[in-house]
């Protein structure tokens, strides 16, 4: 296997397709689960080996429970607490006045 240590250039386009032309093998005969386990498990590899992560992680927000779903908010949202009267925001415009 070649070294790639440009990140961005692919210095085996052959291999490329390869590992690609793999993980499309497994969608398709096993489906996506499948191919994620073994993304992480590849992953983990690289983590147990080396002892760092380096790669394209993105967890975008996604509320996952309908707002119909959601529970209350605890408390009294009306009660101010000793850190809100210190530090108001209400010079930012929102915010709890402390009077």
């Amino acid at each position: 296997m070649t070294s790639n240590n440009a990140v961005g250039r692919d210095v085996d386009p052959q291999e490329t397709r390869e590992w690609l032309e793999s993980i499309e093998s497994v969608l398709s005969t096993e489906g996506r689960p499948r191919a994620h386990y073994l993304i992480d498990q590849l992953l983990d590899f690289d983590v147990a080996r080396h002892g760092d992560f380096y790669g394209r992680v993105t967890t975008p927000y996604v509320n996952t429970i309908p707002v119909e779903r959601q529970l209350p908010y605890p408390g009294n949202p009306g009660h101010r607490t000793p850190y809100q009267c210190v530090y108001p925001l209400e010079r930012h415009g929102h915010g709890i006045a402390c009077r």
